[in-house]
C-alpha cells in the first residue's frame, strides 16, 4: 500500500504505518485493505484470471486476534479459497520473535 498524498506525493508505508500502529488506527486500515484485495481479487477471478493477491501484515497485526477475523471475513465475502490470498509477513515482526521463527523454519 502507498499512500498519494496531495503534496508530499507518493508516500512509503514505512513512514505511516508506524503512525497507523502507533495510533491504533491500524486496524481499521487492515480491514480496509484486506477487503479492497478480496474485490480484486474477485474481480480478477470473475473474468477469468486465476491471479492471487499478496497482502504484507506488520508485526503489530499478528499480535491481535483481530487479523485472524479480518482475513477470514475477506476469504468469505469474496467466495474464493484461501490459496488466493497470500499473507506475507514482514521481515521486522519474525525478527521480533526470532525464536518461534526459528522453530517454524525446522518444521
Amino acid at each position: 500500500m502507498r499512500w498519494q498524498h496531495p503534496t508530499r506525493g507518493l508516500v512509503q508505508p514505512d513512514e505511516f504505518v508506524p503512525i497507523l500502529e502507533q495510533t491504533g488506527q491500524i486496524q481499521e486500515v487492515d480491514r480496509w485493505v484486506l477487503t479492497n484485495a478480496r474485490e480484486q481479487m474477485a474481480a480478477w477471478h470473475a473474468r477469468g484470471d486465476t491471479l492471487d493477491i499478496s497482502v504484507n501484515v506488520s508485526g503489530s497485526q499478528l499480535k491481535s486476534n483481530a487479523i485472524i477475523e479480518h482475513i477470514h471475513d475477506a476469504l468469505t465475502n469474496s467466495g474464493l479459497g484461501p490459496a488466493s490470498l497470500i499473507i506475507e509477513v514482514t521481515e521486522t515482526a519474525l525478527m521480533h520473535n526470532a525464536d518461534a521463527t526459528a522453530l517454524l523454519s525446522v518444521t
